[in-house]
């Protein structure tokens, strides 16, 4: 998965989750899942950039 595709899918989930609220009340089951989904996405973000982050600094020369 590209990061360009999760932030899609990150937008759509917002999207589906603000709609879900609107339509069946803040504490429904349907949004409280789509609540949970992007909150899965958005941990998987963070992790991922946690990670390229951790692995493009191990790959730097220290300078001197």
């Amino acid at each position: 998965m590209t990061v360009l595709l999760l932030c899609e899918m990150i937008k759509t989930h917002r999207g589906k989750m603000i709609e879900a609220g609107l339509k069946y009340g803040l504490s429904s089951p349907v949004t409280v899942r789509k609540s949970q989904e992007l909150d899965y996405l958005l941990n998987l973000n963070t992790n991922i950039s946690k990670w390229n982050k951790h692995t493009s600094n191990s790959h730097q020369v220290p300078l001197r």
